[in-house]
């Protein structure tokens, strides 16, 4: 409240000045007023929102874990697969 008594002692004028004059300065206080009233309401809506979903993360039970018994059997060879070694051998030089 005090920074809108602030800006309205440098926005208006003396009290005997024009109607026409002050206007326009009443005018300005209300937009930078209603903009300011606006990011408040934007940024506490996305507080509160952000705020819910991390509540509703940290609640959530973590999932079991995955079991190794496929992965290891993924790197096995198949029994019939051919485990000559013939061709790995290096060139001679």
């Amino acid at each position: 409240m005090s920074g809108v008594c602030l800006l309205l002692t440098f926005a208006v004028p003396k009290q005997d000045a024009d109607p026409t004059k002050v206007a326009p300065a009443l005018a300005l206080v209300l937009l930078i007023g209603f903009v300011l009233a606006l990011l408040f309401l934007l940024s506490t809506y996305v507080l509160v929102r952000s705020m819910r979903r991390y509540r509703a993360a940290a609640s959530r039970r973590r999932r079991a874990p995955t079991p190794t018994d496929d992965v290891w059997a993924m790197g096995k060879l198949p029994d019939d697969a051919d485990t000559d070694d013939r061709g790995l051998e290096e060139p001679e030089h």
